[in-house]
């Protein structure tokens, strides 16, 4: 394919703006001379602070050249704490609609750009179930209910209720018993991960993965919070074949080579919003494949981000399974405020998520992204204020837990 001169004449960045969407999301809109496209820079309960770094830090970027996208590395680079997820969040954005417009102007998909598809039929997503704290009864029922309605082959879920260094209060016993009730309930093609969401510590999360080994889970996500890291290894080695995953909390490529030197995952989970955008999210990738692991990056965020994240590990020999926020339980209120979607309202060509017979999402054929942007419903999304915050949970002692 030859690409006309004039498509890659210099195409500068005249402003980069932030606003707001519901539920719980910051986007930036860049504007160039021969287009503009969004960007998701959510750093989750922090907002403000992101559309506070966007307004820091645009002036960096005004005047540069679209096409070279590279200017993003060039502010990684630049800023004394771009080591942050506030600044990397705020890179990410711009990287991803600099990626769209790029596309958008030479009229390939950003796969293409990328070297194209390694994964002609597509990638699976999972989606959430449980809510909060899953019980087992509406664990399964909303589980049967998204898999007829979406046609998931994996369903994710919070692990476990909050529990001290060591479990006296049943939490173990809860998330098992929640596990069981899934694996008897739902088809055998349909795969189901724990989440433990940093809940756990290295004594329960040995005993949480043992006590729901029998259940075949998916993975275990994040049995441990990052400054656990050290005990990864050790827990791995104690899982018994359950594969183990981790990289929401890691923000660069020098963190997920550290957890392949040391032996301690199966699966990275790199955020591709809060290391830095969909480049560093390949370089991710290309760590994983060479030590012969696999990636599901993290996503509960926008459909913006999840179309970047989308692009970019369908030409990755290690991608395999992609996290789809929709319908994820941060989205309950803002779904009856807006009396429709909140993942989906702003996006024309809704069909382009649907999932094959096999749970496959099919590669889109449009530009860029893929996404067809409804600019009035960004418009009227970005006037709604965002009332999302986090929840504090706390141990039966009073004691404000880590979650």
């Amino acid at each position: 394919m030859s690409i006309p001169s004039d498509k890659l004449k210099p195409n500068l960045i005249k402003a980069i703006e932030a606003f707001t969407l519901p539920p719980r999301f910051a986007v930036v809109r860049v504007i160039t001379e021969e287009g503009e496209s969004y960007g998701d820079i959510t750093l989750e309960s922090h907002v403000e602070t992101q559309m506070a770094c966007t307004r820091d830090m645009a002036s960096f970027f005004i005047g540069k050249d679209a096409n070279r996208i590279s200017v993003v590395q060039d502010f990684l680079s630049h800023d004394f704490y771009s080591n942050s997820p506030v600044q990397r969040s705020m890179a990410a954005g711009v990287e991803t609609a600099l990626w769209d417009i790029l596309g958008k102007n030479l009229g390939v998909p950003i796969n293409q750009l990328f070297g194209g598809l390694l994964h002609p039929n597509g990638l699976p997503y999972y989606r959430w179930v449980g809510g909060d704290v899953p019980n087992p009864d509406t664990a399964v029922e909303m589980a049967l209910n998204v898999i007829k309605e979406s046609n998931v082959c994996a369903l994710k879920l919070n692990a476990c209720p909050v529990m001290g260094p060591i479990d006296v209060h049943g939490g173990i016993q809860h998330a098992t018993t929640v596990a069981k009730a899934l694996h008897e309930a739902l088809p055998s093609n349909v795969s189901v991960a724990y989440d433990g969401h940093g809940r756990l510590k290295p004594a329960t999360a040995r005993k949480f993965i043992d006590a729901i080994r029998p259940y075949n889970p998916l993975f275990v996500e994040e049995p441990v919070e990052p400054a656990y890291e050290h005990e990864l290894p050790f827990i791995r080695q104690a899982a018994g074949g359950v594969s183990i995953a981790t990289g929401e909390r890691m923000f660069g490529a020098p963190d997920f080579f550290r957890l392949a030197a040391n032996r301690g995952v199966d699966i990275f989970q790199p955020d591709m919003v809060h290391v830095g955008g969909l480049t560093n999210l390949k370089r991710i990738a290309a760590i994983a494949e060479s030590a012969g692991l696999a990636v599901a990056p993290h996503c509960p965020l926008s459909a913006i981000a999840f179309m970047g994240i989308y692009q970019t590990m369908v030409t990755s020999r290690s991608g395999f399974l992609l996290e789809c926020a929709d319908g994820i339980h941060y989205n309950d209120a803002a779904a009856q405020e807006l009396g429709e979607n909140p993942w989906l309202f702003y996006v024309k060509n809704k069909e382009i998520f649907n999932l094959d017979d096999d749970g496959l999402m099919a590669p889109p054929t449009g530009p860029g992204l893929g996404i067809e942007f409804d600019t009035d419903a960004l418009q009227r999304g970005s006037k709604i204020p965002i009332k999302w915050e986090r929840k504090s949970h706390y141990l039966k002692t009073g004691l404000l837990a880590r979650s």
